[in-house]
């Protein structure tokens, strides 16, 4: 039987914390290259939560994390003050190209949902995933900048379930 693969807010796996504050710095560091990984560290501790914003999930393959995600406020303000953005998506690198990534997102916007929400939006400085999040029924919505200089590109995805029809 193959291994499942295993959602936990970080909150309920605290030993996995410095594994994703190393993959943020490393992963996304450029951004502000001043910054240490004791400023990922922080983050993540911020973000042991379960049930408000913010949140971050490790996912799991035989108890070993291979990916994160979290969902967050809007603390760019890039204009989605009450709508959970997706943050932090990440998967190991020898993990990627089996799903994983899918499953993470999915898994993300059912947590969203859960909380409340209708909507879900991200930024992503990769143009190389405005692909994957298109497959996923993102819609892109527009591009910018990022502290100043960095290209992002903007997605939604409206996760409200869909409205019951009824006989008439």
């Amino acid at each position: 039987m193959a291994p499942e693969l295993e959602f936990y807010p970080l909150a309920d796996k605290p030993e996995f914390l410095e594994q994703l504050a190393t993959w943020n710095h490393n992963q996304w560091g450029y951004f502000r290259p001043n910054e240490t990984i004791q400023f990922s560290r922080n983050l993540f501790t911020e973000r042991l939560n379960r049930d408000h914003l913010p949140i971050t999930y490790v996912a799991l393959l035989n108890g070993q994390p291979v990916g994160m995600f979290s969902l967050i406020t809007d603390i760019y303000e890039m204009g989605y003050p009450n709508t959970p953005m997706l943050n932090n998506v990440y998967v190991d690198k020898q993990h990627r190209k089996k799903g994983i990534g899918k499953a993470m997102v999915a898994h993300a916007e059912q947590v969203a949902s859960e909380l409340g929400f209708e909507n879900i939006f991200l930024f992503t400085g990769e143009k190389s995933l405005n692909k994957f999040y298109k497959s996923i029924q993102w819609e892109k919505t527009g591009s910018g900048k990022f502290l100043g200089d960095h290209d992002i590109w903007f997605f939604e995805k409206n996760i409200a379930p869909a409205p019951i029809s009824r006989p008439r």
